[in-house]
């Protein structure tokens, strides 16, 4: 008895000390109102837009992320260009967004104009939810360029 206790602790002494660290993804609620946290996503995205995807492909350069093409249809912040590529990683637990084709978004990206991203810890969000939209009305739109 006295042996298979000896080895129990030995293994989770074992297990506990080979563990490496893992990220995940944890995203900070806030508890703020709908309106002061779309003002403070406004002010802290490079870009902010809707539009519809078009593709989802796997990145040459990273095998953890993803490219996201976006037929854009309203934009309220940065460029209204007619399609953007935006990046994401290919999952949950490392922060990426799911995106389906064919499904509309309303995207808050981060970046450099050409390199844009999102994570699901933005307010990125299908379209179906759309009481983001009355408070972005109300913002005034900036370009990339000023």
């Amino acid at each position: 008895m006295k042996k298979t206790i000896f080895i129990l602790v030995a293994l989770s002494i074992f297990l506990i000390a080979s563990a490496q660290n893992s990220l995940a993804c944890s995203c900070v609620l806030s508890t703020e109102s709908v309106k002061k946290q779309v003002k403070g996503a406004f002010t802290n995205s490079t870009a902010i837009f809707e539009g519809e995807v078009l593709s989802v492909s796997k990145s040459l350069e990273n095998e953890f992320e993803l490219i996201v093409k976006i037929k854009v249809s309203k934009t309220w912040k940065g460029e209204n260009s007619g399609e953007i590529s935006i990046k994401t990683t290919n999952q949950s637990s490392l922060c990426g967004y799911e995106f389906e084709v064919g499904k509309a978004y309303l995207l808050y990206a981060n970046g450099l104009k050409e390199q844009l991203s999102v994570d699901n810890c933005s307010r990125t969000t299908g379209l179906s939810n759309k009481s983001d939209v009355k408070y972005l009305r109300k913002l005034k739109k900036i370009n990339f360029n000023k």
